[in-house]
Parts: structure tokens; C-alpha cells; sequence
């Protein structure tokens, strides 16, 4: 009976894991390959492939520059880590930022790129933080490879919004993903250990997809919230699970004890 309790649960949780890949979010593809022919234009205006980026292991964060909200917290949370972190960015590692969001600039880039690198404490060579753009089919080439899902909005005629969610992609230098840390807060040694795993192209899970079982991306895109309904579902089939065990013990009692 415990087995049939384990199968409903495996089940639901990939039936839920089904659900939150058809969503706003990231479905980790660990140990695959992104395209290394993909085309990059950083933020001089140079165009390289992704072969030619990843000469080291490299975190790479998808974002767009004229995102309102969580890109920014994200970056900031990244330029944090960066300061707090024993690697040394350039040496140990190097930052791609790439924006998802066809018809961005490399100007744009240079302009997000000395926003975020002014005032930094730690120095370090800017040629360690890349910041590009790319044509749409490279973009989605590269979006899809990582497994990252995002919704445009649209706000009026003339202006869109995407809903996303947040967090950085380890890449070893052949271009393998090798781990995934969600969300825009991040501790120096989960950072130091995940460029460590890169560096040996190890795949390392992610311990927060549990939780994300029971997050979603919020409505606007620039938070999470509880899924209430996913939770109720766990609790339901755990119920279930109970009330299977209490009615197959008390069959066995009743039966011993008419004997």
C-alpha cells in the first residue's frame, strides 16, 4: 500500500512539473548542451559566437534592459555576489548577461553594462561581465536550450512587457548546463560552489525545485507567490495516502480479531 502511495505522489509531481513547464519560469535541462553557434552582440558592437564566449566557466543571467522590475533586482543581487565571492571574476569565471528581448540595442547594453559596474568595490576587468543582445531566432535558440519561459504582455499598441522569472544558469566551458540557482538573492559559497561544478562540467541539482512545486510566478511577473492550488493537491493526495492506510490496518485488525 505504501507503494501505491508513493506512485499517486511520483505522479502528481509530474503532472505538476508538466504544469509549471507550461508556465512562466525555468525548466532545467542539466547536463544538455546550449547551441554554441549562437551569435551575441555585446555591448561594442562586436558580434561572437557562444563558442568563442564560454572560455571559462560562465554564469549566465537572461534578462532585458528596460525591464521595470525583477531584471533589475536580479542584476543587483548578481553584482553582490560578484563582490562577496572569494572567485575572482575574469579568472576564475566570467558573467554573460544576455537580453531575451528581440530589438534591444548594444548601446543599451553599454548603458546597463555602466550602471551596474559603477561603484562596484571589487575590480575586476568589465571584458569579465559580457552584455549582449542577439537577433530573435538566436534568442530563442538560446532560451530554449536553457529551458527559460517567458509571456510578452501587451500594454498598449506601441509598448510590451515580458512576464519572467528570475535566477542564473551555470554553463561549463563546452557549453553544458551544469546548475541552476533561482531567484535574485544568492549565497557566496552556493555561487563559488556552482562556478566550481562548472568548472569540472558537473551537473549539480537544484534543492529549491521541491520548493518551486509549491511557488509560481507571480501575476506581474516580478515575484512569486504560493500556488495554492498545487499545495492543496499535495495535501489531498497525502490525506488520501492516510485514509488508504487507516482503512487497510483496520481490515487487518478487524479480521484478526474474528479469528
Amino acid at each position: 500500500m505504501v507503494k501505491i502511495i508513493m506512485i499517486l505522489l511520483c505522479f502528481f509531481f509530474s503532472v505538476s512539473k508538466a504544469q509549471i513547464g507550461e508556465e512562466v519560469g525555468v525548466t532545467e535541462k542539466l547536463g544538455e548542451t546550449v547551441p554554441l553557434d549562437i551569435v551575441l552582440t555585446n555591448s561594442l558592437g562586436e558580434k561572437k559566437t557562444l563558442k568563442e564566449i564560454l572560455d571559462k566557466p560562465t554564469v549566465l543571467s537572461l534578462v532585458y534592459y528596460k525591464c521595470p522590475g525583477i531584471c533589475n533586482v536580479l542584476l543587483a543581487g548578481l553584482r553582490d555576489v560578484v563582490e562577496r565571492s572569494e572567485l575572482e571574476p575574469g579568472k576564475d569565471y566570467n558573467l554573460l548577461s544576455v537580453s531575451f528581448a528581440p530589438g534591444e540595442t548594444a548601446e543599451l547594453a553599454m548603458d546597463k553594462k555602466k550602471n551596474y559596474l559603477v561603484g562596484m568595490n571589487r575590480e575586476f576587468s568589465p571584458d569579465s561581465w559580457a552584455w549582449t543582445v542577439a537577433d530573435s531566432v538566436d534568442l530563442h535558440r538560446l532560451t530554449e536550450a536553457v529551458g527559460f519561459k517567458y509571456k510578452i504582455e501587451e500594454l498598449n499598441e506601441d509598448a510590451i512587457d515580458y512576464l519572467h522569472s528570475a535566477g542564473l544558469i551555470f554553463l561549463s566551458s563546452d557549453g553544458k548546463i551544469t546548475r541552476y540557482l533561482p531567484g535574485t538573492d544568492f549565497m557566496p559559497f552556493n555561487f563559488k560552489m556552482a562556478v566550481v561544478k562548472a568548472a569540472k562540467g558537473e551537473e549539480a541539482p537544484t534543492l529549491e525545485k521541491m520548493i518551486a512545486l509549491c511557488f509560481k510566478a507571480a501575476p506581474d511577473g516580478r515575484g512569486y507567490v504560493l500556488n495554492v492550488t498545487r499545495i492543496m493537491g499535495v495535501v489531498m493526495l497525502l490525506s488520501l495516502g492516510i485514509f488508504i492506510l487507516w482503512l487497510v490496518f483496520a481490515k487487518k485488525k478487524n479480521s484478526g480479531a474474528n479469528k
